[in-house]
């Protein structure tokens, strides 16, 4: 990797706010120097808040993957609840029921002869 790249690189990831204003002046400083990134790896790769921002962004992206998997497991079993409830015969617990025309016409003369 050339001078010119490696200064891009490092300018990209302050842009991006990766590096602190702090963090890429010694970096840059670093590569000026003819360490390079690559070279000065150990110290530069081992920032203690580049670490603690790389550690905070990763442990907030495994946070909101387990409140998206909770969500998402809520939302199944609303919805095979709901198919499962919408597949159960409905109980009738009142005097409803329903009877075809003929048998409502036997009722009805029925309950007429028993008036008379």
């Amino acid at each position: 990797m050339s001078l010119s790249d490696e200064l891009k690189e490092l300018e990209q990831l302050r842009d991006r706010g990766t590096l602190t204003p702090e963090e890429f002046e010694r970096a840059k400083k670093r590569v000026l120097e003819g360490g390079g990134a690559a070279k000065a790896g150990s110290s530069f790769d081992h920032s203690p808040s580049l670490g603690k921002a790389a550690a905070e962004w990763v442990e907030w992206h495994k946070t909101m993957s387990i409140v998206g998997l909770v969500i998402f497991g809520l939302f199944a079993v609303f919805i095979f609840a709901m198919a499962a409830d919408s597949r159960q015969p409905k109980k009738n617990h009142g005097m409803q029921f329903q009877v075809s025309p003929e048998a409502g016409q036997q009722l009805l003369e029925q309950l007429k002869d028993k008036r008379d």
